[in-house]
């Protein structure tokens, strides 16, 4: 059993670009309560285009050598490159549920959202004014 050494002595860099649009289109409906309280509900999808690209380049020496008796047994010069291109899922789907409390120039809501498609979910508490 003979054990080695790698070392490499390479620069890395790395490069991305992101573009993406997206168009909400959206069916709600709402139900209030003696302009007190409101429960609503919403139906939604995303129209998605765009792309993205990331590219990582990695270049320099590589050396193997036999750590017993410190004799290089291969160098090179090495070059990777890794490069990805993505575009968004065209339709996204989601659906979201909430009720809120009115206090006359505001209200306090609650509202909780799912993405259909994927397992992404948000929820939010917070406060509207009105002027």
């Amino acid at each position: 059993l003979q054990n080695f050494n790698i070392s490499a002595d390479a620069s890395l860099s790395m490069m991305s670009e992101v573009s993406s649009w997206s168009v909400p289109v959206e069916l709600s409906v709402a139900t209030h309560f003696f302009r007190v309280f409101s429960v609503y509900a919403l139906l939604g999808a995303d129209v998605n285009w765009g792309h993205s690209s990331a590219q990582v380049v990695a270049e320099g020496p590589l050396s193997l050598s036999s750590s017993e008796s410190n004799t290089e047994l291969a160098s090179a010069d090495v070059s990777l490159v890794v490069l990805k291109n993505e575009k968004p899922d065209t339709l996204t789907y989601r659906g979201l549920a909430g009720f809120q409390f009115e206090l006359g120039h505001g209200a306090i809501f609650f509202q909780y959202q799912k993405t259909i498609n994927f397992d992404a979910y948000a929820a939010s508490l917070g406060f509207r004014t009105y002027f």
